[in-house]
C-alpha cells in the first residue's frame, strides 16, 4: 500500500535575485584544507578538522573549535600536534559517544586513529594496516560499529578496514592496480539498508562511475552504472535530488562548467541528466536544501571563475535561480554546517584559505498536516527525545535520513518508544522498513525540537 503524505510547504523568501542569499564573512587569516566538519568537541556547535597544507601531500593537522554566536562566525584554532599526509576521517570508531580521526602520520607513514577523550582533545594508537591517504567511513559490516574505507588515488587501490569494535581494525584489499582511480563516496544506493561503495574512474577522454553493491558482511558485488561520462571526473555525492526514494549520483568534471546526475530508476537503470551549470569548470559542489522548502540547491565552484549558488525550483525539472557568491577561485572544497546555531546550512570555502559565507536564505516550513492510509502512527511529532511508532511487528526496522539524503540512524523495532535523543534539532525522514524484504513501508517527516 503506497502511503499518501500531503505536505504543505510555506515559502517564506523571494527570489534570490532581489536579494543576496549569502553573506560573505570577511577572511579569516586561517589556513585551511581537507576540511572534515562535525562536533568534535561535545558542545553542540559544528567544528572542523583541517590539515594546514599549501602545495604539499603534508601538513599540520588543526581544529577549528567553533565559538560562535547567532549570526556570527568564530573560530578557535588548536593545533593537535600531528604532521599528517593526505586526507584525514572521521568517526566514532570506539562507541563511546564523540567522533574520533584517522590520518597518516607523515613521519612514520603510519595510520593513526586518534581517540577524542570528549573534549576535543585526542590520544593517538597506530594502526597495522595498508598505507592509504583519503578515508571515509561507515558501517560496513551492519554490526553496529564504523569501518573505514581508505584509498589512494596514486597507488591506485582501496582498502577496507573492518572495525572490531573497540576502534581496531582488520584490514583486506579491495581494489588493487585500478586504472584512473580518482575517488569514491559510500551510501545505500539501492536501499537494502546495507552501505554501498560508489567509485569514479577518470580517464581522460570519458569517465566510468562504478557501483559496488553491498551484499551484506561487507562483501561486494561490482557493475558499471555509465562509462560515457565526460572526462576530468573529480567528485562525487550520493543523494536522492528527485526524492523518488531512490538514491542517485551526483559528479562533477574539471572540464566542464556542468554539474552531472545519474538518475537512478531501479533496477540497475541510471539516466543521465544535467543540473546547475557555474561559470567555468567546476573543481568542487555541495547538494544540499539551503532554504528547508523541500527542494535541492546546489553550491557550485569553479577552477578560474566565481562561486555561484542555483536555488532549485522543482524536484523533478532541475531548474534553478542562479546568482554569484563570491569570487573565490579556484575552489577546492565546500563544506555546509548551521555554524552560527540559526537552524539554517551555512558554508564554508577552502582553496587552501578559510572563508566562509552565512546563510540568509529566509526558511521554508514543512508541515505534515494530514496523512492518508497511513499504517503506522508516529508521534509526537515534533518530539525531543523519543518517538513513537504504533502497531510494530517483528521484522520492522527504521532508518532515519537528514536533509542531505544521508543516512544518520537505523535500528532494528524491538519496543514503540525510540531513543532519538541524539540526533540534532531539526526536520529528518523516518522510513520504516520491512527488513526480509528491504520494502519501503512508510515514510514521513519527523522534527525533533529541545
Amino acid at each position: 500500500m503506497r502511503t499518501l503524505i500531503y505536505i504543505f510547504i510555506t515559502l517564506l523568501f523571494c527570489s534570490p535575485f532581489y536579494g543576496q542569499s549569502f553573506e560573505r564573512g570577511p577572511f579569516t587569516g586561517k589556513a585551511l584544507s581537507l576540511p572534515r566538519v562535525a562536533d568534535f568537541d561535545g558542545d553542540g556547535r559544528i567544528d572542523i578538522v583541517s590539515v594546514t597544507r599549501f602545495f604539499s601531500p603534508t601538513g599540520d593537522l588543526k581544529l577549528h573549535v567553533n565559538n560562535s554566536e547567532t549570526d556570527s562566525l568564530i573560530f578557535d584554532t588548536v593545533d593537535l600536534g600531528y604532521k599528517v599526509k593526505g586526507n584525514p576521517g572521521f568517526g566514532d570508531f570506539d562507541n563511546d559517544g564523540d567522533l574520533d580521526l584517522v590520518v597518516i602520520d607523515d613521519a612514520t607513514s603510519e595510520i593513526l586513529i586518534l581517540f577524542n577523550q570528549g573534549d576535543g582533545t585526542f590520544d593517538s594508537i597506530v594502526q597495522d594496516s595498508e598505507i592509504a591517504f583519503s578515508f571515509e567511513s561507515a558501517d560496513l559490516d551492519s554490526d553496529g560499529d564504523v569501518d573505514i574505507v581508505s584509498y589512494s588515488v596514486s597507488d591506485r587501490a582501496v582498502y577496507l578496514m573492518i572495525n572490531d569494535g573497540t576502534g581496531s581494525f582488520q584490514t583486506s584489499d579491495f581494489l588493487t592496480n585500478v586504472d584512473d582511480f580518482e575517488t569514491l563516496e559510500l551510501g545505500d544506493i539501492n536501499g537494502d539498508g546495507n552501505v554501498d561503495i560508489i567509485v569514479g574512474i577518470d580517464e581522460f577522454f570519458d569517465s566510468q562511475v562504478l557501483l559496488y553493491e553491498n551484499q551484506g558482511n561487507a562483501m561486494f558485488t561490482g557493475k558499471i552504472i555509465t562509462d560515457s561520462g565526460t572526462g576530468g571526473l573529480e567528485n562525487l555525492q550520493i543523494i536522492d535530488i528527485n526524492k523518488d526514494d531512490q538514491m542517485d549520483v551526483v559528479y562533477s568534471s574539471n572540464r566542464t562548467s556542468i554539474l552531472k546526475c545519474l538518475l537512478n530508476e531501479g533496477g540497475d537503470v541510471y539516466t543521465p541528466v544535467n543540473l546547475a551549470q557555474g561559470l567555468g569548470d567546476l573543481r568542487s559542489f555541495s547538494v544540499a536544501d539551503y532554504n528547508s522548502d523541500g527542494i535541492f540547491d546546489i553550491m557550485l565552484g569553479c577552477n578560474s571563475d566565481d562561486n555561484t549558488f542555483h536555488l532549485g525550483l522543482s524536484t523533478t525539472e532541475f531548474v534553478y535561480d542562479s546568482e554569484v557568491v563570491s569570487g573565490i577561485r579556484p575552489m577546492f572544497y565546500i563544506d555546509n554546517g548551521d555554524f552560527d546555531s540559526d537552524n539554517d546550512l551555512d558554508v564554508i570555502l577552502s582553496n587552501g584559505d578559510f572563508w566562509w559565507v552565512v546563510n540568509k536564505l529566509e526558511q521554508g516550513s514543512v508541515n505534515v498536516v494530514e496523512l492518508e492510509e497511513e499504517e503506522y502512527k508516529i508521534y509526537p511529532n515534533p518530539f525531543s527525545k523519543n518517538i513513537n511508532i504504533s502497531e510494530i511487528r517483528d521484522g520492522m526496522e527504521i532508518i532515519v535520513s537528514n536533509m542531505f539524503g544521508k543516512q544518520v540512524f537505523k535500528s532494528m523495532i524491538d519496543q514503540s518508544s525510540i531513543d532519538l535523543q541524539s540526533l540534532k534539532n531539526g526536520c529528518y525522514i523516518l522510513s520504516i522498513l520491512d527488513e526480509k524484504s528491504g520494502a519501503t513501508l512508510q515514510s514521513s517527516i519527523i522534527t525533533k525540537i529541545e
